[in-house]
């Protein structure tokens, strides 16, 4: 929205990945150069009780997002960008979110990190909600969903004891951004 021209490419999806990616990337190096809290997450997930128990949950909150019945089968063409955009969405936003907020405010202790990464994520969605498509409760509703997502997001990832986990749980829970049947009045 904010690139009201294509920059790169007229491919379905391409400037948006590449985007997502540069974004990620940079959280990503201020992450390592600040030496955040959050560095810790950033290995594969500890496999013990406690994180099959996060990761089992996750998978149960994404799977309607596969059973629902909303999905529709896509070209190639347009579902492998997809999902290599879905996964940019995830990275991105988590690198941010868990990465590079939840690391930095974790020195004032990690539930004052979590609800507040979790706040600043949910604020980041009001971009969908500018210009002729504000709509209050839209932007309000999708600002707290998005806020509550972020506390099961920050969540996953302390269980879990990896930021990859989210990532992924963030990228499938986005699925019907791609894949959603669009349903014609």
């Amino acid at each position: 929205r904010i690139i009201p021209f294509t920059w790169i490419s007229e491919e379905h999806f391409l400037n948006s990945i590449i985007s997502y990616y540069i974004v990620a990337a940079l959280f990503m190096g201020l992450v390592f150069i600040k030496g955040v809290d959050s560095l810790e997450y950033f290995r594969l997930p500890e496999l013990n009780a406690r994180s099959i128990t996060a990761m089992s949950v996750a998978a149960a909150m994404v799977s309607q997002q596969f059973f629902g019945g909303r999905n529709e089968m896509k070209p190639w063409s347009v579902a492998v960008p997809g999902v290599i955009f879905l996964f940019g969405i995830g990275f991105g936003e988590e690198m941010f979110s868990r990465g590079l907020c939840f690391g930095m405010l974790r020195k004032y202790g990690q539930r004052n990190a979590i609800i507040f990464s979790s706040v600043i994520f949910g604020l980041l969605h009001l971009n969908l909600y500018t210009g002729k498509d504000w709509e209050l409760w839209n932007a309000y509703s999708h600002v707290i969903s998005s806020g509550i997502f972020g506390v099961i997001a920050a969540q996953i990832m302390i269980m879990t004891r990896s930021i990859w986990v989210s990532v992924i749980f963030h990228a499938l829970s986005d699925w019907f951004i791609v894949f959603e049947k669009v349903i014609k009045d």
